[in-house]
């Protein structure tokens, strides 16, 4: 089990056992299941945009209100062509503007057709939200995690969970290339569903998770996202078999990982020790989270909002799956 393993050479601390020390609180449970939130953003009055994989809507959710029920605020019709939403970022330099990916999507084998993919924007600054086009990408297969570049760049990076890559596009342009292609993106085993996952940038840093490899890891990146130095391992999943999603990062470093198939929430620390935090393999209250963000408020900036699959992605003990869920973690409890 790669995760027990104290590779010295690669500076992989061995994974400490799970525990699970912090209670996890229901923001929201769709009531039937069969649903997938996919990913999700923070707005800076508190509100959460969350990203739907089984059907190509976005919706908002209320977390600081109790009892709150979410609010679509945009769905495609039958005739885009899209089947699911995936990665959401805010804008750089663009309060209350995000940019998410639709495409036609396959929750089951976390495929999609390629040339039917495309990035959008959502201007959340008017009272009717704006969603408009920012470009197709037709090269990408599975777009997946989405971060955003400095100001001045005026681009996002996307991770691309079948070609084991990540693109750079520009939202002025719409024009996109390869930024990174980097062995440890890519897929382990040739028929795994999925490689590269959620990424984050950090500290000159781009984090990134590997859902077939099961580790975190990061890779120097200059400003404009290419690749300033070679990629490393900073931690395997704590479990066997475990696979890490989306995440977030603290601003002291620590990452807290969606960890699907183990219905859980894994926290990294800087010098790469793995610890399950949240959640449990045989329990509902997490059920296949799928990506983790901080919340943005003074009430709620010790907050981790968790969206899940509902088990879509691995029923609970093989056979059980519910309504897909928006879940808090207070970490400062």
């Amino acid at each position: 089990m790669l995760s027990s393993l104290l590779i010295t050479a690669l500076g992989i601390v061995a994974a400490h056992p799970p525990t699970h020390e912090f209670a996890v609180h229901q923001v929201y449970d769709f009531p039937d299941p069969g649903n997938w939130l996919e990913n999700l953003a923070v707005r800076s009055d508190g509100h959460i945009l969350a990203t739907r994989l089984d059907v190509p809507q976005l919706y908002q959710f209320s977390p600081l209100v109790p009892n709150s029920e979410p609010t679509l605020i945009h769905g495609f019709p039958s005739t885009a062509g899209f089947t699911g939403l995936t990665g959401i970022t805010e804008l750089a330099g663009q309060p209350d503007v995000f940019a998410f990916i639709a495409g036609n999507f396959s929750p089951a084998a976390v495929a999609a057709k390629p040339s039917n993919c495309a990035v959008w924007r959502v201007d959340m600054r008017q009272q009717t939200p704006n969603v408009t086009e920012i470009a197709q990408i037709p090269q990408a297969a599975v777009p997946n995690g989405m971060a955003s570049l400095d100001v001045a760049e005026n681009a996002v990076l996307i991770s691309d969970s079948t070609l084991g890559n990540v693109w750079r596009l520009d939202i002025r342009t719409g024009a996109y290339t390869t930024a990174i292609d980097d062995p440890k993106m890519n897929k382990v085993r040739p028929d795994a569903a999925q490689s590269v996952n959620g990424i984050r940038i950090f500290g000159g840093y781009l984090y990134f998770t590997n859902s077939d490899a099961l580790f975190f890891a990061r890779i120097p990146i200059h400003a404009n996202g290419s690749a300033a130095g070679p990629s490393e391992i900073v931690s395997y999943s704590v479990g066997d078999g475990l696979t890490f999603d989306d995440f977030a990062i603290h601003d002291d470093g620590t990452a807290y990982v969606a960890t699907g198939n183990g219905n859980a929430v894994t926290q990294i620390t800087p010098d790469g020790r793995a610890t399950i935090i949240a959640g449990n393999l045989n329990s509902t209250e997490l059920a296949s989270p799928t990506s983790v963000q901080f919340g943005r408020t003074e009430q709620d900036r010790c907050t981790i909002y968790i969206t899940t699959a509902g088990g879509l992605e691995a029923p609970i003990n093989g056979t059980v799956i519910v309504g897909a869920q928006l879940a808090a973690v207070d970490l400062s409890r």
